[in-house]
This record gives structure tokens, sequence and C-alpha cells, in this order.
């Protein structure tokens, strides 16, 4: 199954889509290849695939079997988060709320800071939101995790070589994204 098909797999999934939207400040839309509402340019044709809450998109390379998301941030970052979907989907459902947190930690691959600050990031989350490993559990059993799926190590181990390809996303007036990882 590629990419798009995935993708549309689960947003027909409700019980998935209540708790990103809700639950994560995450929502997966229908690919879009306009990035002019997002206010940044790309050189590769692209499928935007989900936005999170602050504004930032999420997106797939098109015309590749298996591509990497992508991050563009609201505020000028950008950067690979994941090897491809169903990775991203799988570290969402392991760092809610912090995923994105987690990603500004990855650029020096340092797995031991990563760990200390999901410790904190969690733990400050758990005085909000109570029944947080309910719903992890749920967004995990939507998503079939693998039971030994370690998001840390899996958002050391993205292949962010593409970046060097994709430097040249940039803003309208032609100002370039700050990399995460760098």
């Amino acid at each position: 199954m590629n990419a798009l098909e995935l993708l549309a797999k689960h947003r027909q999934d409700q019980e998935l889509v209540e708790i990103l939207e809700e639950d994560f400040d995450l929502c997966l839309i229908e690919p879009d290849t306009d990035t002019e509402e997002y206010l940044f340019s790309i050189n590769h044709p692209v499928h935007i695939v989900a936005e999170e809450g602050a504004g930032g998109c999420f997106l797939l390379l098109a015309h590749e079997e298996n591509s990497p998301v992508i991050f563009v941030g609201s505020e000028g970052e950008a950067g690979v988060v994941s090897n491809n979907l169903q990775e991203f989907l799988w570290f969402v459902a392991t760092c809610p709320y912090f995923y994105h947190d987690l990603m500004r930690f990855a650029g020096n691959k340092n797995q031991e800071e990563m760990v200390e600050a999901w410790g904190f990031l969690k733990k400050e989350v758990e005085e909000d939101i109570l029944n947080l490993d309910e719903i992890i559990d749920a967004m995990q059993d939507c998503l079939d995790t693998p039971s030994n799926y370690n998001s840390i190590e899996a958002l050391c181990n993205v292949d962010k070589s593409i970046n060097e390809r994709l430097k040249i996303i940039s803003t309208e007036d032609g100002s370039k994204f700050e990399w995460l990882y760098e």
C-alpha cells in the first residue's frame, strides 16, 4: 500500500481521526498539491497530507513510492521528520502532544538528551491530561503500532539526506526556511 492509499485508509477511521484532531492537534487532510495557502514554495512536487494546530503542515514528495514525511512549520522551520507516513503516525502515536518538541532535539541525534526531554514533556502533559496513557493506547491500537516501537530511535534514524535536495523550500518573499537538525 502506498502512502496516499494508507492516508486514505486512516482518514476513513473515525476513531483515529477524532483522536488525532481532538487530542493530538493534528488533522489528516485530503492530499493537496498547492503550497500557496501554506506560504511556502518547494522545488519538488508534493502532497500536503496533514496540518497541525500551530499552522505547520506535513507533506510527502509526489512521485516517490515510499516518501519521507517533511514538516514545514509556520515559523520558518522545515525538515524530514520520518522515513515514511506509517512511521510518522507511529511516532505521533507514541509521542502525543510533544512530538513537535522532540523533533527539535533530534539534530545532534543525542538519544539520552531526547529521552530526558521526553520524560519532562510527558510529565508536563500528564498534569493537564489525566487519561494520557488511555489516549496513547487507543491511538496505537488504531495504527497497529508495534509494541517495541521506539520513537526516539526512529527519529534519530531518519534519513535527513533528503534535506539537501529540498533546501529550496522558501517563503513567498524568497527567505529560506531554517532546517530542523542543524
